[in-house]
């Protein structure tokens, strides 16, 4: 009974949502904190694998800024129970807009590969404009991503409007990383090349939401313009990815519920 409200915010959304092109929406979970398997009240790993049947899940895996110095074994369960439920794991990667050497980045992607089991590669601090030397040095982060393991999700994360031109090189875009205080998915316009209904390839992750009811309103928001990829937390500064929000389990059911929904609209029962 809880949760049946949340039904209800998407029931308008849902009928206007375009049928056949639509796949499911997922959360995509920076999930920064340490899974701690001896104490079970603080691993927020264990939250991510209960949830990974029920709805798309993808968690970056960042040990320290990148795969550090040495294989953890902590992160090796959490990677491996996280995909054995479902779910997805990508390692995190900065780029610092491309004034980090190439080679040093694709060192680190090879690195996680030789450490854990990963679906893909999360690039974050990536540019977004249409600078030729932009879009070959992410092509060419892509392509050794492809090369080691085809068919990778791969990631790249402007956090704000990017050119689709970067699409060449990912499989999604992060379009909107922001604090929901200063600057609202209430009143964020993705880029003309986003498609309304969960399309897939735009990704949006917000902090500092005060309730369950603000991640409620901005999920809705969110999946009516246009992303495939969401991530919505009560978090806050300077770190807002340490920790799971009190909302989880409310944000859980109310994706599963839309991607139910949509699932049914897709495919009607016979009569």
């Amino acid at each position: 009974m809880r949760y049946a409200w949340i039904t209800g915010l998407f029931l308008a959304l849902l009928v206007l949502a375009p049928p056949a092109p639509a796949r499911a929406a997922g959360l995509l979970v920076p999930a920064y904190f340490y899974p701690s398997w001896d104490e079970a009240q603080a691993n927020f790993w264990d939250e991510l694998i209960a949830a990974a049947p029920r709805v798309p899940l993808v968690a970056i895996l960042n040990p320290a800024s990148g795969p550090g110095a040495r294989r953890i074994p902590d992160y090796v369960r959490a990677a491996d129970s996280l995909r054995a439920a479902g779910g997805r794991v990508i390692g995190y990667v900065h780029t610092s807009y491309t004034q980090r050497p190439l080679q040093e980045v694709l060192a680190e992607v090879d690195t996680y590969y030789q450490r854990y089991a990963l679906d893909g590669i999360f690039f974050d601090e990536t540019t977004g404009d249409t600078a030729l030397a932009h879009l070959a040095y992410y092509r060419a982060c892509g392509e050794h991503v492809q090369k080691r393991a085809p068919g990778a999700l791969v990631v790249l994360n402007p956090g704000t409007d990017a050119d689709q031109a970067y699409l060449q090189a990912a499989s999604c875009l992060l379009l909107f990383e922001n604090d929901q205080a200063s600057a609202s998915l209430l009143d964020w316009q993705p880029p003309a090349w986003v498609s309304p209904g969960p399309a897939g390839q735009g990704a949006v992750l917000a902090y500092h939401l005060t309730d369950e009811a603000a991640m409620a309103a901005v999920l809705e928001r969110a999946l009516g313009v246009g992303a495939g990829w969401i991530y919505l937390t009560d978090d806050t500064l300077p770190n807002p990815w340490d920790t799971l929000p009190a909302f989880w389990e409310a944000q859980v059911q109310a994706l599963a519920c839309f991607n139910r929904r949509l699932g049914e609209q897709r495919h009607p029962p016979e009569h």
